[in-house]
């Protein structure tokens, strides 16, 4: 049986899985929801390092639609190499969202692993 690494703290994030729709829209309301984030909310997104940074950002034309989903920009899908059907695992926290792709997500959890004492 393999040694896991515990958490050296907890944390107060919200986790989710999604996925994009053709329109480039996450429906994500769960972690909108934890984060309190309303429709009509300007956001910025950012691609950083194969993940996406969403933060509230008053001066963006990118808001979150009537129905409280998050439409990507496709500079950003484009970027992270993210089309229609692909699943994000969202991590929220305080005015924070991170989208992480699966293949993002492997990497993570190898690398956490492999990097465990035994």
């Amino acid at each position: 049986m393999p040694h896991l690494r515990t958490p050296e703290q907890r944390n107060a994030m919200h986790y989710s899985v999604t996925a994009i729709d053709v329109d480039g829209r996450l429906a994500a309301r769960s972690a909108l929801a934890a984060l309190r984030w309303q429709p009509g909310l300007p956001v910025a997104v950012t691609a950083a390092q194969h993940a996406l940074v969403i933060t509230p950002h008053e001066k963006s034309t990118h808001v979150l639609d009537r129905q409280g989903h998050l439409r990507l920009p496709a500079t950003a899908r484009h970027l992270t190499r993210l089309k229609a059907g692909d699943r994000l695992l969202l991590a929220a926290s305080l005015d924070l969202l991170l989208a992480y792709p699966v293949a993002v997500v492997d990497a993570m959890v190898l690398a956490y692993h492999l990097g465990a004492p035994r």
